[in-house]
């Protein structure tokens, strides 16, 4: 919202558009949400990691959006398996598997369903004409290379919260099993224990 204010001010009569990845659909949805004045033209989501339930009509009504494409993956695990555990489980509101799912909210064929690939599908440079296209008219693909979405991945989407529970016992035992393994020290348990939460610790901030 600071680069979007410093730009606002510098170019008042500019459109903003956007094109967001992963993480970065979360920003653009909370800021869209949280400030009425924050207005953008075009948008195209990849890989999204936005509620299903985002009320995309709701902004357009109110005109602080014109469009939005939505790139929806056949294999996109990433968002099957993590961000759509916390919108099953209703743990965290502003995460969902929209890049696995799609919106309930959102006209088609604005949908584009679906994009051959895992999470970084929609970003390959043969859809960057498309995208482009999309961001200075608004106008959508008009012939669009349809895959068919992965069953497993679909599977592994509806029991996400079970896979969740799966890590955690996971790590929880592999902690457990080297706070107790009798051959080593102590010292040494405990240097490779701390290791350990250090490992984990640091894949969950990275993830």
């Amino acid at each position: 919202m600071d680069q979007y204010s410093e730009n606002k001010a510098m170019y008042p009569q500019a459109e903003f558009s956007f094109v967001g990845h992963s993480n970065g659909t979360y920003l653009l949805a909370k800021a869209l949400s949280e400030y009425p004045s924050c207005i953008f033209k075009n948008i195209v989501f990849a890989g999204s990691v936005v509620p299903t339930t985002y009320t995309w009509n709701k902004l357009l009504r109110k005109k602080q959006i014109q469009n939005v494409m939505n790139y929806v993956a056949t294999s996109d695990w990433v968002v099957a398996i993590f961000p759509k555990a916390l919108e099953l489980t209703k743990l965290q509101k502003d995460l969902g598997s929209g890049g696995h799912d799609g919106f309930n909210d959102i006209e088609k064929p604005k949908e584009i369903e679906f994009v051959r690939g895992s999470h970084g599908a929609a970003l390959r440079e043969e859809n960057w004409d498309d995208i482009a296209e999309f961001i200075v008219n608004g106008n959508p693909p008009k012939k669009i290379l349809k895959g068919k979405q992965s069953g497993l991945i679909v599977f592994l989407g509806k029991i996400s919260p079970l896979i969740w529970l799966a890590l955690v016992a996971l790590i929880v035992l592999i902690g457990a099993s080297i706070i107790n393994y009798s051959p080593w020290a102590e010292w040494l348990r405990t240097t490779v224990f701390i290791g350990y939460v250090w490992f984990i610790y640091q894949v969950l901030t990275r993830f």
